[in-house]
């Protein structure tokens, strides 16, 4: 396991149009460990877990993955994290498993058939493979998206609202994914309005509000 933040955020500002979303935002991820994020609508939860996976450029601010080499390589880091985001960022048109395969082989993981055989199961959408995505259910696009946030293995997940849409099952699902994530010492993000996840073991509770973090 890693010593020390894998994925470490400072001094991220962030700011649209005259309105300062994030202002000067310090945040560390530890392996291990479930992070739980809230805050107000419109407080920036989603801006801060799209900054952090650099989908989304911070106006100054560094990201780093202290923990692991090449720390301050944007395509490293990319390579390390996994993001779930609102939308599935799956291709409709594609099968589950085209979409997946696209991803593995942009991530040039090995084995990948499977690698997404054995993934697929952990979300219980095996038998959905074959399937355009276009057809699926909100609830199942979001169980395949999370198949693919996990498929390259990443050392830190960015969940935003994962639970949205999902059934009973499907969040039982999630739990136990989130529990064996956290005992191989991945570091988790998580943001959600309800209560219907558990997060296992002492997670971290931290309160986004005014573009800074609270306790």
């Amino acid at each position: 396991m890693h010593i020390g933040p894998i994925l470490k955020a400072r001094s991220i500002v962030k700011s649209f149009g005259r309105i300062r979303v994030l202002d000067g935002l310090d945040i560390s991820l530890n392996p291990g460990t479930v992070t739980l994020l809230r805050g107000d609508n419109g407080s920036g939860k989603t801006t801060l877990l799209s900054i952090l996976s650099l989908t989304l450029a911070a106006d100054s601010g560094l990201i780093e993955m202290p923990a692991l080499k090449q720390s301050r390589d944007e395509k490293y880091i990319r390579s390390n994290l996994g993001f779930v985001a609102h939308s599935s960022q799956l291709y409709g048109k594609l099968t589950v498993k085209e979409n997946l395969q696209y991803f593995g082989e942009l991530q040039r993981i090995q084995f990948l058939s499977d690698v997404i055989d054995d993934s697929v199961k952990l979300m219980g959408i095996e038998d959905r493979l074959n399937v355009r995505v276009d057809t699926l259910s909100h609830g199942l696009r979001k169980r395949a998206s999370i198949v693919r946030s996990i498929l390259h293995d990443p050392d830190v997940l960015l969940l935003d609202e994962p639970d949205s849409g999902l059934d009973s099952k499907s969040i039982s699902m999630l739990e136990l994914l989130i529990e064996d994530l956290t005992k191989v010492g991945k570091a988790l993000l998580i943001t959600s309005h309800g209560n219907t996840l558990r997060f296992g073991k002492d997670p971290v509770f931290a309160f986004l509000h005014e573009g800074k973090l609270t306790k």
